[in-house]
């Protein structure tokens, strides 16, 4: 494993390996992918972890240089800190590399209002392989003033094929307090379990909900405990003001029914958003009590320690998954069928999770800010319809053999769902699986994505530097 500290050594690694043919794996976070693509046997790991650079440009309009060796938890605290604090819309997982993150897409639970993590990417800072020179040098990718067929594969186009990123330069908003508020509904007979999330799905794909309430519905179940609960984040106004988001969880509460106190999160409180995002990555026990703009720089990394301890311990649990789009009009027939795969008798043995994002007003919007070609998007993020990304995953222990339940378990939930799905996913989620066939055309739907996405590839990564076995098969060909 190799451990650059500047983009020189990115360079130097990269050209030893070319040189002796080694294949090589690109780590930014601790290593979230499921199917392995930031770990190589007979190779090396180019670990980015040291590369955590983070400057804020800009007065109004604030451009963030994030180092590619950030992982959520640090950026969440870094946008906190600014003056005046800034809005990131990550995910729920503290120890997830951002250019993991960014090489799917990025939904969050602030997607509604921000969008998905790449529509705010200007540019980024690239290591890539010359051609002409046959040398690898460090370019920047932007919207409009060079290297734009980059731009468009980094927002979006998975990790691991094109080239390096050093740096991501993304457009903040300053940060509003919030309203954070969570609850359960455990009652797990299917037919009211099945009612109530039908109803969620309905309150947050309804136009009337505003862009400001965001919201994920999350099922967990082991062989001792069963709890289904929401959270949600509501961006008050910039004045501080969260009447309008008491309105709106107030009756998304009492509509959903999921009123029910998780016991480890806050039922209603108004929130910084940095707290607010700890919180709902269940670190918010172990949150700076000062608040992160009062602690000290030593305070801040013992809290942020506790937080990563908190999301890879806390769970020692081990899972396969399956994820599709759904459209937003699921009958209560279609959302059953979910239902009573969940809770099942596999499921009470084994244990199950499950997740369910909405996709509503902002992240339905392809970013118009790049300079294209007729026709042409400007990201590869291609998932732009109103309805919900949900996954499926079954636990399972060290040393059990997947193809006995697990697999099983899977087919038969992939089979049933297909029919009521897009037949599209969140390329973030890979499942190892899926055929080439199935996932060029369900992550990358949109008609030229991948062609383009081949096209930057042999223009950037013709040597196919990244080319590992076990993960040959989710690699862009050249």
């Amino acid at each position: 494993m190799v451990f650059p500290n500047n983009s020189d050594e990115v360079v130097s690694a990269l050209t030893i390996c070319h040189k002796h043919k080694v294949p090589v794996a690109i780590r930014s976070g601790i290593g979230h992918s499921y199917i392995g693509q930031s770990t190589v046997n007979n190779g090396v790991v180019l670990n980015m972890q040291r590369l955590k650079g983070f400057d804020v440009s800009g007065v109004g309009q604030y451009i963030v240089k994030m180092g590619a060796g950030l992982d959520t938890i640090e950026v969440y605290t870094l946008m906190g800190l600014h003056d005046p604090p800034l809005a990131f819309p990550g995910g729920s997982h503290a120890t997830v590399g951002i250019a993991g993150y960014f090489s799917g897409g990025g939904q969050s639970v602030l997607g509604p209002k921000y969008g998905v993590a790449v529509d705010r990417l200007v540019a980024a800072d690239v290591v890539v392989y010359d051609k002409p020179s046959g040398a690898f040098k460090v370019v920047k990718a932007t919207l409009s003033e060079g290297y734009e067929d980059l731009l468009f594969a980094v927002r979006g186009g998975m990790g691991g094929n094109y080239a390096v990123v050093l740096n991501f330069y993304y457009e903040a908003y300053p940060a509003t307090r919030v309203l954070f508020s969570s609850g359960s509904m455990n009652n797990y007979v299917v037919g009211t379990y099945a009612t109530r999330v039908r109803e969620y799905m309905k309150f947050m794909a309804d136009e009337s909900t505003p862009a400001d309430f965001g919201s994920t519905l999350l099922f967990r179940s082991t062989t001792n405990m069963s709890l289904s609960y929401y959270y949600s984040l509501c961006l008050c106004s910039p004045d501080g003001d969260c009447s309008v988001c008491d309105e709106v969880t107030s009756r998304f509460r009492k509509r959903t029914g999921t009123t029910d106190p998780t016991f480890f999160l806050p039922d209603t409180e108004e929130m910084s958003l940095v707290r607010a995002q700890w919180t709902q990555m269940n670190c918010g026990s172990v949150y700076p009590s000062k608040g992160v703009r009062h602690a000290s720089e030593a305070e801040i990394q013992a809290a942020m320690d506790l937080c990563r301890y908190i999301g890879t311990h806390s769970l020692d649990l081990h899972w396969v998954q399956m994820n599709y789009y759904y459209p937003d009009n699921l009958s209560l027939g279609d959302v059953t069928t979910m239902v009573d795969g969940i809770l099942g008798e596999t499921c009470y043995k084994s244990g199950c999770r499950q997740s369910i994002v909405p996709y509503t007003h902002k992240m339905l919007d392809e970013p118009q800010d790049c300079r294209r070609d007729p026709g042409e998007k400007c990201t590869s993020f291609d998932h732009r319809s109103r309805g919900f990304n949900i996954e499926h995953a079954i636990y399972y222990k060290p040393g059990e053999v997947l193809s006995e339940v697990a697999y099983p378990w899977l087919v038969d939930m992939s089979e049933a769902l297909k029919p009521i799905s897009l037949n599209t996913k969140y390329q973030n989620y890979m499942e190892d699986t899926s055929t080439r066939t199935e996932w060029i055309s369900q992550f990358f739907p949109h008609k030229g994505t991948y062609e383009r996405l081949q096209a930057v590839k042999r223009k950037y990564n013709y040597i196919d530097i990244f080319d590992i076995d076990g993960v040959r098969n989710f690699s862009v060909e050249v």
